[in-house]
Formats: C-alpha cells, sequence, structure tokens
C-alpha cells in the first residue's frame, strides 16, 4: 500500500453516514464522523 494514502480508505466506508446518525454502513453521526 502507498503509506500517504492509508488514511484515505476510511473516507469511501464512511461517505453514506448523516450528521443524524441514519446513515450507513455504521450509523455515526455527528461528531462521530472522521472529517
Amino acid at each position: 500500500p502507498i503509506k500517504y494514502l492509508e488514511h484515505a480508505v476510511d473516507i469511501p466506508h464512511w461517505h453514506h453516514e448523516k450528521w443524524d446518525g441514519t446513515g450507513y454502513p455504521d450509523r455515526l453521526g455527528g461528531e462521530e464522523i472522521d472529517l
């Protein structure tokens, strides 16, 4: 893997999360979502 991109894998994993917690896959909400 490319070292400087290792944190970028989180972006596609959480891109459907919503601020109110109704998203998926982990139903994260608010400040639980890494930006």
